[in-house]
């Protein structure tokens, strides 16, 4: 008897030990959060920034979205005062940053900063918003790697039974282990981290968020459905795998450089058009930020059932959107095609 309680003892220990070192550590830690150095775009070849959520996503490309460059451009007009004059000359570009609308309510006004300068009938406008969302728990970084397409990847979230983490996660939609969706739920309640697997209207952001929030309450629906319980709920045996993501890109709108339009009685070149967007999301939590600089020169009760364990990995095209609940609009979007993104996975 005795021996038999040794031994239930020492596993007891054993597994306490085993816990507290797989645990991560409840970090607060603000490095996390630092960006990477700035790199141009142009050393991204399979990445591309996409000025608006309705420019079409270049095929096999990864696709970033942030409204900085809206707002500058928006900036911009309010210092024209006077409708644009467009023909089919300018790019494609320039019509749809100028046509552009519903942008302006992803953020309110304090949410960024702009600066609006007129000099020697140049007018400058830039923009610049830093929205840095913390996890109330430090998620799971996996000892593991998963595959996405032909590179290993670091992720984390849920690697083991964690109430505290799991409870930072809700599925959005689930119809198999290849096309669902989910929410984290950051510190900042007002924000959401959105990540939806297996989208298939792909050809712009603007496509893969509306069919996200057509899935969003087909999923509203049918997690109201008892049998749907355990496919609508992070389980103790379930597992989740998210990209790690730190990026810090650059680039000018080629597009848009030297667009030549009419406004009033003037006339408009556009002579810089630059934005930086960064990401970080990892087990800590997420950073967007970006910046955009415009310049244009004037000449003048149910039954108990079996519940089978979800494997829910990010380990093929997904899309990322991070919005605030209350705003359909999205101040960050990203379609993930490939892996010159993702952070390679190390063993150290």
């Amino acid at each position: 008897m005795k021996a038999a309680l040794f031994i239930g003892l020492l596993l007891v220990v054993g597994f306490s030990g085993w816990y507290l070192l797989k645990k991560p550590a409840k970090s607060t830690d603000p490095e996390w959060s630092n960006l990477p150095a700035i790199l141009s775009l142009d050393q991204r070849p399979q990445s591309r920034f996409l000025p608006t959520p309705e420019n079409e996503i270049p095929a096999g490309k990864n696709a970033i979205y942030a409204p900085a460059l809206l707002f500058a451009w928006d900036k911009i007009r309010q210092m024209i005062q006077a409708p644009i004059e467009t023909n089919s000359r300018l790019s494609t570009d320039f019509l749809l940053i100028n046509n552009s609308r519903g942008f302006e309510k992803s953020l309110d006004s304090t949410e960024y900063s702009a600066n609006v300068s007129v000099e020697n009938g140049i007018i400058e406008a830039s923009v610049l918003f830093n929205k840095t969302l913390p996890f109330t728990t430090v998620m799971h970084r996996w000892t593991e790697s998963i595959r996405f397409g032909d590179s290993s990847i670091a992720v984390f979230g849920v690697d083991y039974p964690d109430q505290e983490v799991s409870d930072q996660l809700s599925v959005l939609y689930f119809k198999n282990e290849d096309l669902f969706m989910l929410r984290i739920q950051p510190k900042d309640s007002t924000s959401e981290i959105i990540l939806c697997k297996g989208m298939s209207k792909n050809n712009s952001l603007g496509n893969l968020q509306r069919e996200a929030d057509s899935l969003i309450r087909l999923g509203q629906e049918e997690s109201g459905i008892a049998s749907n319980r355990s496919l609508y709920s992070i389980n103790k045996d379930d597992r989740i795998g998210i990209p790690v993501i730190r990026f810090n890109l650059a680039t000018r709108y080629n597009s848009l450089l030297e667009q030549t339009f009419l406004a009033g009685n003037k006339t408009f070149t556009i002579k810089e058009a630059y934005q930086r967007t960064a990401l970080v999301l990892e087990e800590h939590g997420a950073v967007a930020e970006s910046e955009a600089l415009i310049a244009v020169d004037s000449a003048g009760a149910a039954v108990p059932e079996l519940i089978k364990p979800k494997t829910l990995l990010f380990n093929k095209p997904f899309f990322l959107m991070i919005r605030k609940k209350t705003i359909t609009a999205p101040y960050f979007m990203m379609w993930v095609n490939n892996a010159e993104l993702l952070t390679p996975y190390s063993s150290k």
